[in-house]
């Protein structure tokens, strides 16, 4: 029996999942920390669209996937891949291709106008096929990560506790667009704990940090124009770095828009350091 495609369903959760832990054994991050719970969190974090989504069959059984969100980017209706797997013995077969064009009927009859999708920089082969395929590259992104042991000091600055829709007071503050793993809309649709904190200047908050305890990551890092380089930002993380204790050794950071030379240089001074560098990849569809 050949290949087969399907598309997905909720309740095809948990093998999703044993797929996804088949498929990225052997990837360049480590993805050992993920749970069922916290692999589908992030997927529904991400506007996962199971009926968009699609499975790769070996006869009965799973050996891939691609994982699509749904949402609004850059005012227009767009498809995200949020994850795309496929067991090493199936790979360079084109199978990752067969999925995304199985996908692509569904995904123009509802609307979606352009497909995005991150890639490690060092992931040549899969680059070039995406090349192939139309996409081309809109933006790069390192991450970053944190060992909370280098953080010493505590926080100048008053802080605050905020909520999911506190946030949207930040969007001004911006520089660039998050990327979709990291946007504004991705924080409020996190369906588990958060943590989300402002620093307080002038009687409000005028930086916000986002942490996101499942996944280990800093979503958000952003301090209003008038009050950087005055020690916000420093304050947020030694906070936060006070807060979490002794829970993990340190913290992740992705996707900071490469030429953010600023943003790059605050991170470096608070000892992050660099892990992986992304292309943030589209398609017109």
């Amino acid at each position: 029996m050949g290949y087969t495609f399907e598309f997905l369903s909720a309740d095809r959760d948990g093998e999703i999942f044993e797929t996804f832990k088949e498929a990225f054994k052997d990837y360049a991050i480590d993805i050992s920390g993920y749970s069922r719970e916290s692999f589908i969190n992030r997927a529904i974090k991400n506007g996962i669209d199971f009926e968009s989504s699609v499975g790769l069959f070996d006869g009965d059984r799973m050996v891939g996937y691609t994982l699509v969100g749904t949402d609004t980017w850059k005012g227009r209706f767009s498809a995200y891949d949020i994850g795309t797997g496929i067991a090493k013995p199936h790979r360079g077969k084109g199978l990752a291709r067969g999925m995304f064009e199985h996908a692509l009927p569904r995904l123009r009859d509802i609307g979606v106008e352009t497909f995005v999708l991150e890639v490690l920089q060092e992931n040549e082969p899969a680059i070039k096929a995406y090349e192939k395929a139309g996409f081309h590259v809109t933006r790069e992104f390192d991450c970053f990560e944190l060992k909370w042991g280098k953080i010493e000091g505590e926080a100048a600055d008053t802080i605050v506790p905020l909520e999911k829709d506190d946030i949207d007071s930040f969007e001004e503050a911006l520089d660039w667009n998050p990327s979709w793993e990291d946007s504004f809309a991705s924080i409020k649709r996190i369906p588990d704990s958060l943590m989300i904190f402002g620093a307080v200047r002038d009687g409000s908050p005028r930086g916000l940090i986002v942490f996101y305890p499942a996944l280990n990551w800093i979503m958000s890092i952003v301090v209003e124009r008038a009050y950087r380089r005055s020690g916000v930002g420093t304050s947020l993380v030694r906070h936060l770095a006070a807060e979490i204790g002794g829970r993990t050794t340190g913290a992740r950071l992705v996707n900071v828009q490469h030429d953010d030379t600023g943003m790059i240089a605050f991170l470096d001074g608070l000892g992050f350091t660099p892990f992986a560098s992304q292309y943030e990849m589209e398609l017109d569809i």
